[in-house]
């Protein structure tokens, strides 16, 4: 009966985190460049612990066309990179806009990467010379003057890619490689859509509040079974 407690409260904890998982999905399929999490865990035998590493579908999301000049969307395996407090950063996040200072910066106001560092445009637009154009390979333009080419990047083989933030991705060491420019197109003008299915999710949640609800059942069950069965161990 102990057994059946423990792996009834497991079933809970599990069944929490899955459906935890699954509410983040829905709470960002408007976010771009978003990735969606799958509602179940890697086990992981290290140092003795078991680790639950957190699996990341992969998979592209719809192109979408805002006539934006600073929406820009990837095909291909690779990832635009950004410069964080904690680090370089890989996303897929192409929705972008000009800070103060003239970076080129994403929604969380992190840095674009560009090649020679991070982009800068303030000393080149000037006057009626503030057209950006951002051409297939990533050439960064404003007017006729080149200011830099977006680094684009990907984990080098062998490597896995881990969720850092919603939209953020990194490796274990951190050792990005650069993409080639027939590796990948970029398309000015659009966002790439999160590639969450809401329909999909809400039956996934479905199905996981019926596996709750029925652990959550059979715990109840137990407990008090027991609690029973201590009752009448010390009457007798």
């Amino acid at each position: 009966m102990i057994k059946g407690i423990f792996q009834a409260g497991r079933s809970l904890q599990i069944g929490e985190k899955q459906i935890g998982v699954i509410s983040n999905n829905l709470a960002n399929m408007g976010t771009s460049g978003y990735k969606k999490a799958l509602p179940f865990y890697e086990v992981l035998l290290e140092e003795g612990k078991m680790v639950g590493n957190q699996l990341t579908d992969f998979s592209s999301g719809e192109h979408l066309y805002t006539g934006n000049p600073l929406d820009i969307a990837l095909e291909g395996e690779a990832y635009f990179t950004v410069e964080t407090e904690a680090g370089d950063r890989l996303t897929r996040d192409g929705k972008l806009s000009i800070s103060q200072e003239g970076y080129l910066i994403n929604r969380k106001g992190d840095k674009i990467l560009g090649e020679g560092g991070a982009i800068n445009l303030k000393d080149v637009m000037i006057g009626d010379n503030n057209k950006v154009d951002i051409s297939t390979d990533g050439m960064v333009m404003v007017g006729d003057i080149v200011v830099d080419k977006l680094m684009i990047t990907k984990q080098r083989e062998g490597t896995r890619l881990l969720k850092d933030y919603d939209v953020y991705f990194r490796t274990e060491d951190d050792d990005f490689v650069q993409v080639s420019s027939d590796g990948y197109e970029i398309s000015q003008g659009f966002i790439e859509n999160s590639n969450v299915n809401p329909i999909n999710e809400m039956e996934s949640m479905i199905s996981l509040s019926k596996n709750y609800e029925s652990a959550k059942n059979i715990l109840t069950y137990l407990d008090d079974s027991l609690e029973k069965a201590n009752q009448i161990g010390k009457v007798f």
